[in-house]
């Protein structure tokens, strides 16, 4: 019985030296943050395992600074709203990647300072000539006709105008009235191709007077006219600049999913196709199966750029709906380390290292 409570007594000391030998490892578990990502270029990339990127590079600064020991998981295949939903159920600490600060979000979690500010950029496919085929369509378009049919209409009124004040003195214009425009017409057109023939010619000096003002006026028409024709036969895949939002409803226009992209489409009322990735929709644009994608510019500047689109898919200069990256902490927790990392995340973009990470990945 004595052998026995000594045995006893033996197992609780040794249980005892147990835990207090694995007690700081216990207690770094417990303070270790979980950080959820997803992988956007060049703020998070994942490369065999391993994660860079802006973001990343600046969240790892922060940690050190703070001495704030953390564990990375990625949550790609969940979309970033979903990454926002595990921050408020505490799944997650905090959220580190190209996070746009929104009002629907915040509603959620909070937020750290911005670290970079950007907007959203369409990309589409580069603007050039076609195949002879897609211009022989140009011809035969009804901007083309429309152009021929105003100038035929012109010429006629111009023949009616030469007919009308030639007619009792000049040769060309005493036949009856459908010869004398046709004539009139006839004389007009080799004034503009500047051809002049001399076989009519204004007799009368209100003839003369009308003459003139003609040929100076087909100088701008003909300008004109040959414009439009080129630009009829020529045909682009797209033009390279959107000039307004409206001309996205003419045109098949994606975004990603659960993005602020998406966000912004739908608030604008432009119909859209919800991709899953970046690069499927770029691929697409280059198939000319989409017209246009809509997405953060630096992201959609780097796909371009390193996946070999540079050539097939092309980034507007305009930028709409500017975005403020900044990480997500949960609501009214953890405050005082948030504080901290606000603390730290202004002391770090302030410092030249930044301005050395943002050329680092073309974001300067």
């Amino acid at each position: 019985m004595t052998t026995v409570v000594i045995m006893t007594k033996k197992n609780i000391m040794k249980r005892f030296l147990l835990i207090l030998l694995l007690l700081p490892s216990l207690l770094m578990a417990q303070d270790t943050l979980l950080i959820g990502t997803c992988v956007a270029p060049p703020f998070v990339i994942e490369e065999d395992g391993n994660y860079s990127g802006v973001c990343i590079e600046l969240w790892d600064e922060i940690a050190k600074k703070l001495d704030i020991p953390y564990k990375l998981i990625d949550l790609s295949d969940k979309g970033f709203n979903n990454l926002v939903d595990a921050v408020k159920n505490g799944d997650i600490d905090m959220a580190a990647t190209s996070l746009t600060i929104n009002s629907k979000r915040a509603s959620k979690v909070d937020f750290s300072q911005p670290y970079y500010i950007t907007g959203l950029s369409i990309a589409t496919a580069p603007g050039g000539e076609s195949s002879w085929t897609d211009a022989l369509f140009g011809i035969f378009s009804w901007s083309f006709f429309s152009g021929i049919l105003s100038l035929v209409v012109l010429l006629v009124f111009m023949g009616l105008i030469f007919w009308f004040v030639e007619r009792r003195d000049n040769d060309a214009f005493d036949d009856t009235a459908v010869e004398g425009v046709a004539n009139g017409a006839y004389f007009a057109w080799t004034v503009m191709t500047t051809v002049g023939f001399g076989d009519i010619s204004p007799r009368t000096m209100w003839g003369k007077i009308i003459y003139s003002i003609w040929a100076l006026v087909t100088l701008i028409i003909t300008s004109v006219l040959i414009g439009n024709i080129s630009s009829s036969m020529t045909v682009n895949r797209i033009e390279s600049q959107i000039e307004s939002l409206d001309d996205l409803n003419k045109l098949k226009v994606a975004t990603l999913k659960g993005s602020t992209g998406e966000d912004f489409l739908y608030k604008n009322k432009i119909k859209f196709i919800g991709y899953e990735s970046e690069i499927e929709a770029l691929n697409d644009i280059k198939q000319g199966r989409l017209d246009a994608f809509m997405y953060d510019r630096p992201t959609l500047q780097y796909y371009i750029e390193e996946e070999g689109f540079d050539k097939s898919v092309e980034l507007g200069p305009e930028i709409y709906d500017k975005q403020y990256y900044g990480f997500a902490v949960p609501l009214d927790e953890r405050s005082d380390i948030r504080n901290e990392i606000n603390r730290t995340l202004l002391e770090q973009i302030k410092n030249s290292k930044w301005t050395t990470m943002l050329e680092k990945y073309n974001l300067n």
